[in-house]
């Protein structure tokens, strides 16, 4: 049966597979960039509600947390939840879904594992329900980088965050739309 397991793991992948990993790969980034939206937009509001920040502040938090997910892009031995959690001390879990970041494969370096394309799918999979809280510790890493928030500061942030993003029903146009309209700052994507 083992035998079995490896001899299907290592074949050829097939056209249908193909395909499948690259839908799966465009809804992981059509869900990136949504997800983009509604963090920063939502961090947008937040700050600009609660904190006081206006366009010049919240342009250059948007340019930090672009900075810190292309730095994160740049290394694969890290993730930005990783980041976070080495310089915050904060850690960000979804256990509704997986458990620990820490404990998945596609958060660690997994240069010198080859997977079969039906890993492959799967693992990408998985990665769409975790792709939210990846840019949230970007905007949270950005804030800790650029203006000294700690634990507390963060974590009363993020509830801020999470409260706009209810009260706009985590809608990715409203938010960006409501963003720009307060604060006159872009979610400059795409």
């Amino acid at each position: 049966m083992l035998k079995n397991y490896f001899v299907a793991a290592y074949r050829p992948a097939s056209k249908t597979q193909i395909r499948t990993l690259k839908k799966i790969e465009d809804e992981l980034e059509a869900e990136m960039w949504k997800q983009i939206s509604i963090i920063s937009g939502s961090a947008g509001i937040a700050l600009y509600e609660n904190w006081g920040w206006r366009t010049k502040r919240i342009a250059k938090l948007f340019r930090e947390i672009n900075e810190c997910w292309i730095e994160c892009s740049k290394d694969k031995t890290i993730s930005m939840l990783g980041m976070l959690e080495k310089e915050t001390g904060v850690v960000i879990d979804i256990p509704e879904y997986e458990g620990k970041y820490s404990e998945l494969l596609f958060f660690q370096d997994s240069s010198d594992v080859e997977l079969s394309i039906q890993q492959r799918i799967y693992m990408r999979q998985r990665q769409k329900k975790w792709i939210g809280a990846e840019i949230f510790a970007s905007a949270l890493l950005a804030l800790h980088r650029l203006y000294g928030f700690g634990g507390d500061r963060l974590n009363r942030i993020a509830s801020q965050i999470y409260e706009v993003r209810d009260r706009y029903n985590w809608d990715a146009k409203t938010i960006e739309k409501a963003c720009y309209e307060l604060t006159n700052v872009g979610i400059d994507i795409k």
